[in-house]
């Protein structure tokens, strides 16, 4: 085939490149088709296939070129829904963050007005604490109550008792250590002993029905009401049932208008009231 390099300026044949073909828009082709036929030597002119192999490429360079421009527009389009869906998901964060803090602010205002009061609870340590509220404070998102008592309580693990000193704990079911030994009774006093700590006084009984009275350190005084009653399940407890004398395992508890029931092996009803003993305490 006749070449062009009168007109081009190179030694490019009719049969151009791959990588040509894609510099040269529709026009320029149709162009060099044109001048082309019209140089051809007429000895030896382009054939019919020749002619139809150069529309084909003139075809496929346009398809390609349509191709490109839709997915270009396609590509374009996506960047812009993921700019949007970040942007989404930022202002989503932004409403989770404002959530929590707003969150935690009202924690934080409900703490304060509980300063001065005596508050129940488990501690940073996993057990069981009661003591008067000293100081409220923020510790990675979580809200915490601070006890005269030096322990800490989460907000979330407390319950509120009411009462601004250790008289309320008076007529509560509470259970202690007292030399190394577990407590169950009601409170029935208080006092404050040379080194300034609080002593409360239980009254509770022995196995034979008899009353007894024990004292315990207030530090070391948990109370057992129906918003704690609940630890109790899978715990060995015994006590008195009106005048008989049971014990068993906590499967369960009710809470009925004067009080709160233990259920002992799902059969044996135990008077929380009644609780002389805990001798495998959840706590």
């Amino acid at each position: 085939m006749t070449d062009v390099s009168a007109l081009t300026g190179t030694s490019t044949t009719t049969a151009a490149t791959a990588d040509a073909t894609q510099t040269l828009s529709t026009d320029d082709f149709l162009q060099l088709l044109l001048t082309e036929l019209t140089n051809q030597d007429p000895l030896e002119p382009m054939t019919n296939q020749d002619l139809l192999n150069q529309i084909s490429s003139i075809q496929q360079l346009q398809s390609n070129k349509e191709m490109m421009s839709s997915f270009e527009g396609m590509v374009d389009k996506f960047d812009g829904f993921i700019d949007g869906f970040d942007g989404f998901l930022e202002n989503q964060n932004s409403s989770i963050d404002r959530l929590d803090s707003f969150m935690v602010r009202q924690q934080l205002n409900s703490a304060s007005q509980m300063i001065g009061q005596m508050v129940t609870g488990k501690n940073t340590a996993g057990n069981f604490t009661v003591g008067k509220v000293v100081a409220v404070n923020v510790e990675e998102g979580q809200v915490f109550l601070t006890l005269d008592t030096g322990e800490k309580i989460n907000m979330d693990d407390m319950t509120r008792l009411g009462g601004t000193s250790s008289e309320s704990l008076i007529g509560e079911l509470a259970v202690g250590m007292s030399q190394g030994e577990n407590v169950v009774g009601v409170v029935e006093s208080m006092e404050i002993d040379n080194n300034g700590k609080v002593i409360l006084t239980l009254k509770t009984k022995n196995e034979l029905g008899e009353e007894t009275k024990v004292e315990v350190p207030l530090e070391n005084i948990s109370l057992i009401n129906q918003d704690t009653a609940g630890y109790l399940i899978g715990s060995q407890v015994e006590g008195f049932a009106g005048e008989e004398f049971v014990q068993g395992t906590v499967t369960s508890y009710q809470l009925q208008s004067d009080g709160v029931n233990l259920i002992l092996g799902g059969m044996t009803v135990l008077p929380l009231l009644g609780l002389t003993g805990i001798n495998n305490s959840n706590s």
